[in-house]
């Protein structure tokens, strides 16, 4: 009877020793996780400002895109009331442009 406990207090032992290393094992993989992920979450906060940044930057340039086109609509009217046409309101001219022949060219001489 001493002899059977002893065996099965040895097997309780190594499988203590094996779930020891084990655990072991899977808290290193846990800290290897918890670094990634807290990496992870840096990249995520770096890549999250960076946007705001860009989204910033796109609003700016929506402003100034606004602001020239008011810009160029009044110009436009102000042309307008001139008595410039506006470039919708003309059409293009169809003559082709004049050709200058021989003008300095020695091509073909």
């Amino acid at each position: 009877e001493n002899y059977e406990l002893q065996e099965k207090c040895g097997k309780y032992e190594e499988e203590l020793d094996l779930l020891e290393e084990e655990n072991a094992e899977l808290r290193d993989a846990l800290a290897v996780c918890q670094r990634d992920l807290s990496q992870a979450k840096e990249e995520q906060l770096a890549l999250f400002l960076e946007v705001n940044e860009l989204r910033a930057r796109v609003a700016e340039r929506d402003r100034e895109m606004n602001q020239l086109l008011i810009v160029n609509s009044d110009m436009m009217m102000k042309l307008a009331d001139e008595g410039f046409a506006s470039p919708r309101d003309s059409k293009p001219s169809l003559k082709p442009a004049a050709v200058v022949r021989g003008a300095g060219s020695t091509f073909g001489q």
